[in-house]
C-alpha cells in the first residue's frame, strides 16, 4: 500500500519495494488483475511461483481518522485488506 502524495514514504521507495517483491516471488509483473476493496487501486499479480502473491495498492487516502490532510496514515481499507491476505495464506 502506498500513496504517491506520501512524503514520508516516497513513491519511489514504494515501487522499489514492490519490484523486489515481484523478482523475488518471480511473478510477470504484467499479469494482473483487480482486486479489491474499492478506492485501494489495488492490482493482484496472477502469475507468481506458487504461494507467492504480490498484491499493490497505490491509493490515495490521505484523510487521517480526525479528519485532517496526512497522506502517510494507513487507508481505511489497510486492516480488511491484510487480514483477508494473511486468511488466503492458510
Amino acid at each position: 500500500m502506498q500513496n504517491p502524495d506520501d512524503n514520508l514514504s516516497p513513491m519511489s521507495a514504494g515501487v522499489a519495494a514492490r519490484d523486489q517483491m515481484l523478482r523475488q516471488n518471480s511473478c510477470d509483473p504484467t499479469a494482473t488483475t483487480p482486486m479489491g476493496p474499492a478506492g485501494g487501486n489495488c492490482v493482484l499479480y496472477t502469475k507468481c511461483q506458487a504461494d507467492a502473491p504480490v498484491i499493490w495498492c497505490p491509493h490515495s487516502d490521505s484523510t487521517n481518522e480526525r479528519g485532517g490532510y496526512y497522506p502517510h496514515t494507513w487507508p481505511d481499507f489497510a486492516g480488511e485488506m491484510i487480514r483477508n491476505f494473511l486468511d488466503a495464506q492458510k
